[in-house]
């Protein structure tokens, strides 16, 4: 097949332009146009209700639109009001800023319009965002706590060498998050249930904080070597095993915090290591050897009693993770997933309060 050809003429001083396929001219979208768009949408919007309610309608949208543009201008996104899909799911949040009285509603749905701009082109994204929108305003504080707190639980885990900094990481975490009670009846998954926020599931529950928290610390709480001397010191890597010294090794060798007189290698769990790794530069076959070489001097990926029993008793005596693990736990048996619509309102309600940005944002 060859390519067509397209043939122009034109008088002296004219200016041309000459495409295959569609145009788009695009020249910037400026606050002040952003904000003249957002208040026509919003002037049909509260053109909706009754006209003795507009005044409080129009403020809460205008409350809406000053974080919209706040977000999107920040993060050089004002083109989206340019894109009339945006638009589409600009038009339903209003809409769920008018019928909401919750300043952190609104805070939401900037959040989620953020998202949604950064994501204008992943359709199974921009569904669960939209679809997140849509029940804002209708969803109970109380549930959308527990709900951010499952999905936090899921989603960001500790990357490091060490248990203790790993540990109060979660709990700081946690401690921005549970920023009110967590409902301990199961009502709460049938009120999300209906919403499309999460799916129940009848016939298996969750996992014990235990069983999940050892497999996310499965580094920390593996048998280990014995030893004795500086834990930082190379001479410690030889003493404690030939192969490992003459290898190479890239990772740290240190203190068993969980186990009197043992050393372990420095990493949470496979994840953790592979990724050390993989930033020094190693190829997968080093990866493997290596892993391997863990699994055999340090029983790395095993689970040692005694140190499994001292990471719970470490993790239930600090304040706000000992909270949500005692509260996962009496959820155990109520099994759910959370649908995309979940996870797009679980990540904009965590950051929202996560105002330390101790959470990725990837």
């Amino acid at each position: 097949m060859t390519e067509g050809r397209q043939i122009q003429r034109a008088g002296g001083g004219s200016q041309q332009l000459q495409v295959a396929g569609d145009l788009i001219v695009n020249t910037g979208i400026t606050e002040e146009r952003a904000h003249e768009i957002s208040l026509a949408n919003a002037k049909h919007v509260v053109a909706q209700f009754a006209s003795e309610s507009h005044g409080v309608l129009q403020a809460r949208v205008d409350e809406l639109d000053q974080r919209v543009i706040t977000h999107l201008s920040n993060q050089g996104a004002l083109d989206s009001f340019a894109d009339p899909a945006f638009i589409r799911s600009y038009r339903k949040a209003q809409e769920g800023a008018a019928s909401s009285e919750r300043p952190a509603d609104y805070d939401m749905l900037a959040a989620l319009l953020a998202d949604r701009a950064k994501s204008a082109r992943e359709r199974p994204t921009v569904v669960g965002i939209d679809g997140a929108i849509d029940v804002v305003d209708r969803i109970d504080e109380d549930a959308l706590r527990a709900l951010t707190i499952a999905n936090a639980i899921e989603q960001w885990t500790v990357k490091g060498p060490l248990v203790g900094p790993g540990i109060s990481l979660l709990n700081d975490i946690f401690e921005s998050l549970v920023d009110g009670p967590l409902p301990m009846a199961a009502e709460w998954l049938d009120h999300l249930d209906v919403l499309n926020v999460v799916r129940r599931n009848t016939l298996t529950g969750m996992k014990p904080m235990e069983e999940f928290y050892s497999e996310q610390f499965v580094g920390c709480i593996a048998p280990g070597a014995m030893g004795s001397g500086d834990a930082g010191s190379l001479s410690l890597v030889a003493e404690l095993t030939t192969v490992l010294a003459s290898e190479g090794w890239p990772v740290r060798i240190v203190p068993h915090e969980l186990k009197a007189q043992s050393f372990r290698v420095g990493a949470m769990n496979r994840a953790d290591l592979d990724r050390q790794l993989k930033d020094a530069g190693k190829s997968d076959e080093y990866v493997s050897r290596v892993i391997s070489l863990a699994e055999t001097e340090f029983g790395f990926g095993q689970q040692d009693d005694a140190a499994r029993t001292e990471l719970m008793t470490r993790m239930r005596a600090l304040p706000s993770l000992g909270t949500v693990m005692e509260w996962w736990d009496s959820n155990a048996d109520s099994g759910f997933y959370i649908t995309p619509i979940g996870r797009a309102l679980a990540r904009a309600n965590a950051f929202r309060l996560d105002t330390e940005n101790r959470l990725t944002r990837e």
